[in-house]
């Protein structure tokens, strides 16, 4: 009898280590878990709390998300709806627009860590705002634009400059910073001296801002640049030369500048160049013929230009695999 009773007490005694063991298991689980969603969960506040001001957002899968078995996330999706496991995901791409996003919105965002992508549009963004982006250690592309569409074409907002050179500097804590879009924005030459330290510039747009000739030898810096534009800015044909530098420079605008025929001539020495955009210059037919000792373009953009009929057959049987286009 007593061996009987003492089995069964041993075997309660197993079983209740089991259950403690299982419970405490599932405590510790449960903490993980909360430690781990907490970021996630602030995120997602934060972003509900900027709908309003959000125009263009892009998510993928988080950590917790990302872990589980094959198959689970759409059984959790059905379950427990999308709007709770968009709790659990990542921002990677993230565009506010209008006056209401100011710097406290930036403050707000810093802990999006995982965007990719920020679009700024119209915004009451200043320099001192553009300290919290240094948190977002995996930008690459950051836009910040003050223009907008009308039926005329593109205009660009005027106002009170908010974003001007001395705010560039913060762009010095994104290492993966490589598309960097500035159109309207009150940048002069100064700024252009900030952005050349950022060497791993791909793309760089800085239309309808204020740099002039004198600014683009800083540029000389940026050898991994790919795409430049400098539509509606004061660049002359003095300044082309000093693109020279950019060996990879592969797409070009120079729309509404002051280049001239004398300008389109320095352009033989950029081997690289596919797509140029001469939109409202005063190039002539005397100019385009500068343009045969290119032989990677590809396209070519020239509305309201003064090219005639004759200098656009003769360059297109010149380049015959280029596109070209006076509309």
């Amino acid at each position: 009898m007593n061996s009987k009773s003492d089995s069964k007490k041993s075997d309660k005694g197993k079983s209740f280590g089991w259950l403690k063991l299982l419970t405490g298991g599932t405590v510790v689980f449960l903490i993980l878990l909360l430690v781990t969603a907490y970021p996630f969960i602030q995120n997602y506040r934060v972003v509900s709390q900027l709908e309003a001001k959000i125009f263009n957002i892009k998510k993928s899968p988080g950590f917790i998300l990302h872990s589980l078995p094959e198959g689970w996330e759409g059984g959790f999706r059905e379950f427990l709806g999308d709007g709770f496991l968009s709790a659990f995901e990542k921002v990677e791409e993230l565009g506010l627009a209008g006056p209401s996003v100011d710097d406290k919105t930036l403050k707000q965002i810093r802990g999006l860590t995982d965007i990719h992508k920020l679009y700024l549009s119209d915004t009451n963004v200043t320099n001192e705002g553009l300290a919290y982006l240094k948190n977002l250690s995996k930008l690459e592309r950051l836009s910040i634009s003050k223009r907008t569409m009308t039926m005329s074409g593109i205009s660009y907002i005027k106002g009170k400059e908010k974003v001007t050179d001395s705010g560039l500097i913060h762009l010095k804590s994104l290492p993966n910073l490589n598309d960097l879009s500035l159109p309207g924005l009150a940048i002069t030459d100064a700024g252009l001296l900030q952005i050349s330290t950022l060497t791993r510039l791909h793309s760089l747009e800085v239309d309808g801002t204020k740099i002039t000739d004198a600014g683009l030898p800083h540029l000389e810096k940026l050898s991994n640049l790919v795409s430049l534009s400098l539509s509606s800015t004061n660049v002359t044909d003095a300044g082309i030369i000093h693109l020279k530098a950019l060996s990879k420079l592969s797409v070009l605008n120079l729309s509404a500048t002051s280049i001239t025929d004398s300008g389109i001539a320095n352009l033989k020495g950029f081997p690289s160049l596919r797509i140029l955009t001469l939109h409202e210059t005063l190039i002539t037919d005397k100019g385009l013929s500068h343009l045969q000792g290119i032989p990677h373009l590809k396209s070519i953009l020239l509305p309201k230009t003064r090219i005639s009929n004759h200098g656009l057959e003769k360059i297109q049987k010149t380049l015959p695999g280029c596109h070209i286009s006076r509309f």
